[in-house]
């Protein structure tokens, strides 16, 4: 940029005058937004598909064992099976859930992200609803074959749900928003885990679990099809200020005790979770460090902090009960700061295409959750022995150190160029020192 008489202004003066005029009526108009807005409705019809999706998936993890002990029940009629091969039906729900990911953002992005996140529900609600009877008639093919499909609905649910985000969250309150919502996957880990282990052991025993969460999974694609809404401006029922705000700011228009020790360290994970992203937000807003700073010391906190708990659990001697549990909780517990960190980075990124990175990265990251299962079922013979699972936690902790290396160097929270896909555009934060 130069000036009348050609001398170039400085860098600084360029950028501030390069930058948007600031609606400062605008400004003090957000003191009047609503306690409980639509955003945070749609952020909360977000929790429950969360929450009723992780807990469909885990429950089964938990289910297996009743599905192939005649006394899990204390009713003699519920029906079992032989299922020898548990590790690879398993297994079978993310060899389906690894090929939407790539395109999933993309739909979500080009038809808008309430299709397909009512579309994926329904259908893997029907799946885990009608899940008993595929066991009773087709045995483990059928169950491959259904934890497969459930594993392909429910590939398009996260990057659906960054891209919803993206649209939604603000980004003074991303990372408040983006925990909540992702927050709700340990949280629904933590009550599947419980309910599946009293219910199974109940006169009803295990069949009642998938009646209940495919019933639940129906009923919240209703309520998302009613009260869900792609963008603000969409929106039949929000107030003109909240939209604008929102706009501006994003920038375009087995038995009891074993369920109770599996679940206490995603319970933690829940609770920690809203810390650090109190915490995040706060570093940011008051312009203590950088978006792109916040997000790689919090991820750095999680993935770290996550290895050397897993490397000391390694170490732990079979008759240190105690410290085992409480290494396993921090090892899970502290991935709460990761929500705060690569979870909602995808949306620093870019707001208009979070959707479409979040499914390359899942996508890709999953590969391992595909492996994991394997891995552990060909290692470890004597799941009593802790020596053979110190070779897992090892591989583990140093996966979690890489990860953590390459977000440092690599990551960014700035919004890329690429980003401004529209013909309209308005005005876009920096997501620097604000």
């Amino acid at each position: 940029m130069r000036c009348e008489n050609g001398l170039k202004f400085p860098k600084m003066a360029a950028e501030i005058l390069e930058k948007p005029h600031i609606d400062y009526a605008l400004v003090a108009g957000r003191r009047n937004l609503p306690f409980f807005g639509v955003r945070h409705l749609q952020v909360l019809l977000l929790f429950f598909m969360v929450f009723i999706a992780l807990g469909s998936n885990v429950c089964l993890s938990v289910a297996i064992v009743a599905m192939t002990d005649s006394l899990a029940s204390s009713n003699p009629n519920v029906p079992t099976y032989n299922l020898e091969d548990q590790g690879t039906i398993l297994s079978a729900f993310f060899w389906g859930y690894i090929w939407p990911q790539i395109l999933a953002g993309y739909v979500a992005n080009r038809f808008g992200a309430k299709r397909c996140l009512v579309g994926a529900m329904s259908l893997q609600s029907a799946l885990t609803l009608f899940l008993p009877v595929t066991a009773a008639n087709f045995g483990s093919s059928g169950l491959y074959a259904s934890r497969f499909l459930q594993g392909f609905c429910q590939g398009f649910l996260f990057p659906s749900l960054t891209h919803q985000l993206g649209q939604w969250a603000p980004l003074e309150e991303r990372s408040r928003m983006g925990a909540f919502a992702f927050g709700a996957g340990p949280l629904g880990t933590v009550v599947a885990m419980l309910a599946t282990g009293i219910i199974s052991a109940s006169w009803q025993g295990w069949p009642l679990v998938f009646y209940a969460y495919g019933t639940l999974g129906v009923i919240w694609s209703l309520m998302f099809g009613i009260l869900g809404s792609n963008r603000p401006a969409a929106h039949p029922r929000i107030s003109e200020a909240e939209r604008t705000f929102i706009e501006t700011s994003l920038g375009h228009v087995g038995g009891k005790v074993n369920g109770l020790l599996c679940a206490l360290p995603y319970l933690t994970l829940w609770v920690w979770s809203f810390v650090f992203s109190y915490a995040s937000d706060s570093l940011i807003n008051q312009h203590v460090v950088k978006v792109g700073t916040a997000r790689k010391i919090f991820n750095s906190i999680g993935l770290l902090t996550s290895g050397l708990a897993l490397i000391a659990l390694g170490l732990t001697k079979a008759d240190q009960v105690a410290q085992a549990v409480a290494l396993l909780v921090l090892a899970v517990g502290s991935h709460a700061a990761c929500m705060s960190g690569w979870s909602v980075n995808h949306i620093d990124l870019s707001p208009n295409f979070a959707g479409t990175i979040m499914g390359l990265t899942n996508g890709f990251a999953h590969i391992s959750a595909i492996i994991a299962p394997l891995i552990v079922q060909f290692c470890v013979f004597d799941q009593t022995d802790p020596e053979q699972w110190r070779m897992i936690f090892f591989i583990a902790a140093a996966v979690a150190a890489v990860a953590a290396a390459v977000f440092v160097l690599f990551g960014s929270g700035d919004t890329q160029d690429w980003n401004q896909h529209r013909t309209e555009k308005i005005p876009m934060k920096k997501n620097e020192l604000i």
